[in-house]
């Protein structure tokens, strides 16, 4: 325990933690020996997390566009793998339809499939943390055990924040443990992990467009239009099969920037019709 406590002191030094862009209030011994326990139950998983670790790398990138093009912090992605890892250790009444996680008992999830349920989880994170007002601590609870599970125990208890709520879930720790998987995911060295050498990504943030496709839009055009490879195009798109969109009405991404770039191509095109 002493070592995992070392190396989160490293993270929480000024007393708080950055997750999902809001610093999360860590100062207090009793939190961190919390958070401590929580490296210590996600390192005990260790049978599952290296091959969740690898995986995760493959998939991070499109949950960090989709969360960023949406305004909301990317350390949410985490939970994806949080919860494939816990697999059905715990029942929750989220998600067992469809679930939001970077494996499922039969291996990973196609990205097109895993893109389509991460729109879903950036819409139901979006609504929780307008709910509770940004707090992340609630917002993340809420997501794992259901909005009403949580409102109902503040109330009873008339407590407002997570860390002085008592709940009876089994699960209840569970925002520490999002958190010591970050910590464990974004260093593992100093949490005492030792896993697989993976190539880091590059984090990439983007805004989105819309757009009415009569015909057809190809992806050359698009890239040409923001002033990138075609690459970079076709991975913020996750879910684009071939070198163009045909008719329909798309919400696409593209590189962050360069929104008005694209616009102005796509209005030079129409002019020339």
């Amino acid at each position: 325990l002493k070592a995992h406590q070392r190396g989160f002191e490293q993270y929480a030094s000024h007393g708080s933690l950055n997750f999902g862009g809001f610093l999360v209030d860590v100062v207090s011994p009793g939190r961190q020996v919390r958070i401590s326990q929580a490296i210590k139950y996600i390192l005990s998983h260790n049978d599952r997390l290296d091959s969740l670790y690898v995986l995760a790398w493959e998939y991070y990138p499109t949950a960090d566009v989709k969360f960023g093009a949406a305004h909301i912090g990317q350390d949410f992605k985490y939970i994806a793998v949080l919860d494939a890892l816990l697999g059905d250790e715990f029942t929750t009444p989220q998600g067992k339809q469809d679930p939001w996680v970077i494996a499922d008992e039969s291996g990973p999830l196609g990205k097109k499939d895993f893109a389509v349920r991460t729109d879903a989880a950036v819409k139901r994170i979006g609504k929780l943390l307008q709910e509770f007002n940004n707090d992340i601590p609630l917002t993340v609870m809420s997501n794992f055990l259901g909005e009403k599970a949580v409102t109902r125990a503040m109330e009873e208890q008339r407590i407002e924040n997570y860390y002085d709520l008592y709940l009876t879930n089994p699960g209840s720790e569970y925002f520490f443990w999002l958190i010591a998987l970050k910590l464990i995911i974004e260093d593992p060295a100093h949490c005492g992990a030792a896993l697989p050498e993976v190539p880091y990504w590059r984090s990439v943030d983007a805004d989105t467009v819309t757009v009415k496709v009569n015909h057809r839009l190809p992806v050359r055009m698009v890239a040409d239009w923001c002033r990138v490879p075609m690459r970079e195009i076709a991975s913020l798109n996750v879910g684009l099969t071939g070198d163009a969109w045909g008719p329909g009405t798309y919400v696409l991404y593209v590189p962050h920037g360069t929104r008005k770039l694209f616009f102005d191509g796509l209005s030079s095109l129409r002019k020339k019709k």
